[in-house]
């Protein structure tokens, strides 16, 4: 058993397909495959399902996938233990809203104990901007909320976020069921969207489409790129909007805004960590790419 057949399996589970694992190790189809036969040659059971359109795990594959995190993430550990003494420079780092308001600024001060020689330098804009700046090698890496579409990047999950609807404390949303809404409900209100190229809007016409909606679905009566300025307008009356989890906790917790999942399905995303295949890295941004994209463990 070997680092390389517990990746390609982690990445396999995470992706739902052999193509797209391949594409983020920089590996063919093929040979990743032949990572999967020999591991499960080597432990003599079958780990892995095809399903139309996605690969599930096994009850075993399940079952090593989860220590494969563990084993993945302790490997980590000891390779940043063996270096943590001489990491030192600079990271930069292009972030769309989401990640560089409430993800980087978390990663960042965790990754600064223990490599007090790092320093950063973040810059801000939309999905689009930001994979951009990484695809021009003017960003040592990128983090985003939707999964570019391009095969000169490599992209590690961090973390799984919720898209709720978001809506102002009045009627006739207050008399909207608790738990989940409607979509159909959400289609009939006054949208504030988010800016073209942003990942969060994006993701909301993925969403449509999969609903068998078209682009014009939605009643916009703005568009803004500030995330926070966007729960402004809403909590104010301007209508609802579809955002991260993160961006509203605090209005939420304070009761300022109501917020629903959708009753169709779970509405969720994944945020990415990005960085361009065969562009070598800085030793403390690649291990900073690694600690960004590691298992959460609790710490």
């Amino acid at each position: 058993m070997e680092f390389r057949q517990l990746e390609a399996l982690k990445r396999i589970i995470d992706t739902g397909s052999f193509s797209e694992a391949a594409k983020q190790m920089n590996l063919t189809q093929p040979s990743i495959s032949a990572q999967i036969g020999a591991l499960e040659r080597d432990l003599g059971c079958r780990l892995l399902t095809r399903r139309p359109g996605s690969v599930v795990p096994t009850e075993t594959g399940g079952a090593l996938y989860r220590y494969a995190e563990q084993i993945l993430a302790l490997r980590d550990k000891a390779i940043a233990a063996c270096s943590r003494r001489e990491m030192s420079g600079t990271v930069t780092v292009a972030a769309s809203s989401i990640p560089y308001q409430f993800v980087l600024p978390v990663l960042t001060a965790q990754f600064s104990m223990l490599y007090p020689g790092a320093k950063f330098i973040m810059t801000e804009g939309d999905s689009a901007s930001a994979t951009a700046l990484v695809l021009a090698g003017q960003a040592d890496l990128g983090m985003v909320g939707t999964l570019p579409r391009s095969e000169e990047l490599l992209c590690d999950p961090v973390m799984e976020d919720e898209l709720l609807v978001v809506a102002p404390p009045q009627p006739p949303y207050i008399n909207w069921p608790k738990n989940p809404v409607r979509l159909e409900d959400v289609l009939d209100a006054p949208f504030v969207a988010r800016e073209e190229g942003s990942g969060t809007w994006a993701e909301v016409e993925r969403y449509l489409e999969r609903q068998g909606y078209g682009r014009g679905a939605l009643r916009v009566v703005a568009r803004i790129g500030k995330p926070d300025a966007i729960v402004k307008a809403v909590e104010r009356g301007m209508g609802v909007t579809m955002l991260s989890s993160l961006a509203v906790a605090e209005y939420l917790r304070e009761g300022r805004v109501l917020a629903f999942p959708l009753a169709d399905s779970p509405f969720k995303r994944k945020l990415y960590i990005l960085r361009r295949k065969g562009k070598p890295l800085p030793a403390v941004a690649e291990t900073f790419a690694r600690f960004a994209a590691r298992p959460s463990d609790g710490e």
